[in-house]
This record gives structure tokens, sequence and C-alpha cells, in this order.
């Protein structure tokens, strides 16, 4: 198995705190707490925000380097905009290496 970066381990932790508040706040809205708006709005919000920086480091990587299935990726960065740029970024090291 592929030993994880800081930087994947950081990509790693942030969705995975970013999915924990979105949960909570789903759960502060079924349980009519106070602050489930803001609990809901604000990780979404960085989510966003999150996925547009992926998408243009991404998109940059994509266009910089060369290796095989490259006009494949940029179709699924159309298709799937969430989930291509995270796992591009993921993978992209032995993808740029075995090219």
């Amino acid at each position: 198995m592929k030993k994880l970066t800081t930087t994947h381990k950081s990509i790693i932790v942030f969705f995975a705190l970013e999915t924990l508040l979105i949960f909570l706040g789903g759960l502060f809205k079924v349980l009519h707490l106070p602050m489930a708006n803001e609990m809901l709005i604000v990780p979404m919000i960085l989510m966003f925000i999150s996925i547009a920086i992926f998408w243009v480091v991404a998109i940059v990587q994509m266009l910089t380097n060369t290796f095989e299935n490259k006009v494949i990726w940029l179709f699924l960065m159309f298709i799937f905009p969430f989930a291509t740029p995270i796992i591009f970024l993921l993978t992209k090291d032995e993808r740029i290496k075995t090219a």
C-alpha cells in the first residue's frame, strides 16, 4: 500500500471534518437545536470553496504534466466536478511518474 503524504492526509482530514460538521448540522436541524442553519451552511460553503481550489489545481496539473488518459480526466472533471479533482490530486503522483 502506498504511503500517504502530508498533503494527502490533510485533504482527507479536511473533508472528513467538513462531512462531520454537515452531519452534525443535520442532526441539529432534526433535533431543532439552535445554530442548526449555521452548522449546515458554513461547512457547505467551505466544501464548495475547497472543491473550487482543488478544481483549479487539478486543471493546472493536468495541463502542465504529461500522462496517459489526459482527455478522459478532463472530460470527467465536467461530469463529476466534485469527486474527480480530489481523486486526481490524491493519485496524481503515481500517474505522472508512470507516464
